[in-house]
Formats: C-alpha cells, structure tokens, sequence
C-alpha cells in the first residue's frame, strides 16, 4: 500500500507538472517541428542522401532540445526573480516613503478598474502591514490561481517535447530514400502541426480554425526556407 501510495503522489505530481507546463510544452513542439523540418528539407533538398540527412536532423534535434531547455529554465528563472524583486521594492518603498508609496498604489488600482471601496480596503491594509502587503500581492498575483512549474520542471518538459517533436521530421529518413522520406517528414510534420495549432487554440481561447493556419503557415514558411537554400547550394 505504501509503494501504491507513493506511486500515487508522484503520478500526481508528475500530472500537475504537466498542466502547470502546457504553454512550454506546446512551444518545444512547435519550436522542434517547425525549426528540425525546415533543416532537413534544406539538407535533402542541397542533394544529400538520406543518412547525412539523418545524421543532420538528428544532430541539430539534439541540440535544439538541449538549448530550448537552457532557454525555459533561465526564462523561468528570470520572471521569478523579477517578480520577487518588484514586490520586494513595493514592500521597501512603503517602508521609506509610506504615502507617495500609498498613492502610487491607489493610482495602480484605480487605473485598474478596482472599486473605490476595495481600493480604501486594500490601501489600509498596506499601510497599517507593509508585509501584509506584499503577502497580499504573491497571493493575488497572476500566476497564483494556476502557478507555474519550477524552472527545472519547465526546462524538463521543454527538452521532452522539443526533442519528440524535432525527431519526427527526422525518423522517415532512416527507412525511406531521400525523396519519399521528405514527403513523409512532411506530411507528418503538418499532422503534428495540425494537432499542435488545436492545443494551442484549446490553451488559449483563440479561434481553432485561424490558430491551425497560424501554426501549418509558420511550418511552411519554415520548409520553404529550407527548400530555397538547400536549392542555392544543390551541386
């Protein structure tokens, strides 16, 4: 029962992670399909056989993996420390300049649609408890009622699904000849595309039908730049 239990947290944790990511999650794939496509169209389009193909797709999925990841965990890193430093700065100010601070903070929420009501409320508790304040603004914070996974647990997803998407572009070309193996990594790609646009319209609440033209448009801007070059330098 205990290994059942245990087992149980962790899937739990492992299912929160995954949703607190979704944003991340949906960007690596997209970020890995579009950028791995667009370089093996060009590196097959430049004449080159199927296993240097290969070998370049896989290479450049790799280190695109490991460099979104990079990317996501200082990205996340940053925004945390930004945000602390900013409430921190509220906290020191109402400390040094109580009422040019308080006026400030009923100017912010009043410009933001709060009633005058909630503002007396919300400016007396600062006064009387700047720490109060601050605990006031982590808790109201955007990212409060659906916070973020930790940098590491973002940069962990990042190089996941930036790697799986980047890899599918790539696998035709280890069973097929060259010229099949780009038909398949094509279709493939604005499959997964396809699916990645409806995510993105599910995540974000924008029309479905124009958020999957974005996402195919921006996979074939991507192939069509990889053609072109690949065409320049074609013995």
């Amino acid at each position: 029962m205990t290994d059942l239990a245990a087992a149980g947290r962790w899937t739990s944790r492992v299912a929160a992670s995954f949703r607190a990511s979704l944003g991340t999650i949906v960007f690596g794939m997209v970020d890995g399909a579009v950028s791995i496509f667009g370089l093996v169209a060009g590196v097959s389009a430049a004449g080159q056989d199927a296993h240097t193909v290969l070998i370049a797709g896989a290479t450049g999925a790799a280190a695109a993996a490991a460099s979104m990841a990079a990317g996501a965990w200082l990205d996340a890193t940053a925004s945390r420390d930004v945000a602390a430093a900013d409430i921190e700065r509220d906290r020191a100010a109402l400390e040094r300049d109580p009422a040019g601070t308080l006026a400030a903070i009923r100017e912010r929420l009043a410009s933001q649609g709060a009633e005058p009501a909630s503002v007396d409320v919300i400016v007396a508790l600062a006064k009387r408890n700047p720490e109060a304040w601050a605990s006031l603004r982590r808790a109201a914070g955007p990212a409060a009622a659906n916070p973020p996974a930790s940098p590491a647990a973002q940069a962990a997803w990042m190089f996941v699904a930036d790697l799986f998407a980047a890899s599918m572009p790539v696998i035709p070309f280890a069973f097929l000849e060259v010229d099949a193996a780009r038909t398949a990594s094509l279709v493939v790609t604005l499959a997964m595309m396809t699916a990645l646009g409806w995510a993105r319209s599910a995540i974000t609440g924008s029309p479905r039908g124009r958020t999957i033209a974005q996402t195919l448009g921006v996979t074939m801007a991507a192939a069509l730049a990889g053609l072109a070059i690949g065409s320049i330098f074609r013995p």
